[in-house]
């Protein structure tokens, strides 16, 4: 009797460090993080879990194999004299056959998969009520798996030949992404106060090149070095920024910019004012980029292509803008050109994106190597179209109805079943 009540305990411990392995290798990472923040002595024991995660596994397993051990142990002991009455089996490899076989099916169904079911199910909430019993044996196993952890890396080192440390990373995009949609799910029920979608774009930042969200080339406000100051303060007037790029005898050498504000201490030249600015290819990514914005203290950088040449240029603004939604300022023109005439036909600005015009249309414009509306078009004409030229793609049927010699400002689109492949008209 003593015997069944010390093998039901060493496989309830089995379970029990199944179970917490499962759980915390399963767990929202995320959601463990906030979990510390929240809680005091549980969060403390957390966070210490949180920080060295591989010490939380080797426990798990040291504490599961020595319990495993002495449950089979036990097993053999109890189950030998019933074997040989009842089976009639009086031992050597039969009888170690059919032990064998009743340990492993115990120990795999209540010592391993039921546990780790139920753990991996409610595994935040079973690791926070178990964790004040769990890190009992943390403290009591340290010294053993100390020596473990020390022999696994020795052997790490004499096997493998790259010895570089790679940092454990506790939560990755993937955990992100889960709590944002949890988080989008609790705010349909007003249980929090959260915008997900917020969420999702500062992910996404990560995805979004710079040459997606600069100003181009050909919208840059811009003027030569050496004109006269009066010039660059009648500019500032009509044109109305409160930023005037400068540059030295084309636009693809930028020297910096001036701030309207440094017209009020009536300087005698342009070259007098100027505000560097930073260097950025256009592929860099937008989050990098930000990093850098706020890093450095700049708030606008000119953005070069693989060749070198001026690409257009980026504010923090812009950068914002992927993150926020669009930011009106003096600076934003109005709003773009977006109206449905009838069920197949619409007027367009060029600029609109097309990521843009699919998510909202549901139009199903092809993507490529362009950003806008204009870029689609200037793809598939391979030159610049004529005002009442006529493009069609698959699906569309595009009129240029205002555009001038290096760029399209209004278009006309209309619908046209897919089969119609008539001739293209430009």
């Amino acid at each position: 009797m003593e015997d069944l009540i010390l093998l039901m305990i060493s496989l309830g411990f089995s379970a029990f460090f199944s179970g917490m392995e499962i759980a915390f290798v399963s767990v929202n990472k995320l959601r463990l993080e906030i979990q510390t923040k929240k809680r005091e002595w549980i969060g403390k024991i957390l966070s210490i879990y949180i920080e060295r995660p591989s010490r939380f596994i080797s426990t798990a397993l040291v504490g599961n194999n020595v319990t495993l051990v002495v449950f089979g142990i036990l097993m053999t002991n109890i189950t030998k004299p019933r074997i040989i009455e009842y089976l009639s089996v009086e031992g050597g490899m039969s009888l170690l056959f059919i032990q064998t076989l009743i340990t492993t099916i115990v120990v795999l169904v209540f010592g391993e998969f039921i546990p780790k079911v139920l753990f991996r199910l409610k595994s935040l909430t079973l690791l926070q009520a178990f964790s004040p019993v769990f890190h009992f044996f943390y403290i009591f196993l340290s010294p053993i798996v100390s020596v473990f952890m020390f022999l696994s890396r020795g052997l790490l080192k004499l096997f493998v030949k790259d010895k570089r440390h790679v940092a454990e990373e506790m939560f990755n995009r993937n955990d992100l992404q889960y709590f944002i949609k949890e988080a989008a799910v609790l705010q349909m029920k007003n249980e929090v106060n959260v915008d997900p979608k917020l969420l999702e774009n500062v992910l996404d930042l990560k995805d979004i090149r710079v040459r997606e969200c600069m100003v181009p080339r050909t919208r840059i406000c811009s003027i030569e070095v050496n004109t006269p100051i009066d010039d660059l303060i009648k500019t500032f007037i009509e044109k109305g920024f409160s930023r005037i790029i400068i540059y030295k005898e084309n636009i693809d050498q930028i020297l910096g910019y001036v701030h309207h504000f440094e017209m009020l201490n009536k300087p005698v030249n342009i070259r007098s004012l100027l505000i560097p600015v930073m260097l950025i290819p256009e592929s860099m990514n937008a989050s990098d980029l930000l990093d850098r914005f706020i890093r450095e203290h700049k708030n606008i950088a000119w953005v070069v292509d693989e060749f070198g040449g001026t690409s257009g240029i980026v504010t923090l603004e812009d950068v914002m803008e992927e993150i926020f939604g669009e930011i009106q300022d003096e600076h934003d023109e109005g709003d773009l050109l977006e109206k449905q005439i009838s069920i197949t036909e619409f007027l367009f600005s060029a600029r609109l994106e097309i990521d843009y015009l699919n998510e909202k249309y549901d139009f199903n414009l092809p993507e490529g190597d362009y950003e806008t509306l204009s870029g689609l078009i200037l793809d598939h004409a391979e030159h610049i179209p004529s005002q009442g030229a006529k493009l069609k793609v698959p699906g569309f049927i595009f009129t240029i109805l205002e555009g001038k010699k290096n760029r399209l400002d209004k278009i006309k689109l209309n619908l046209m079943p897919l089969d119609d492949e008539g001739p293209l008209d430009l």
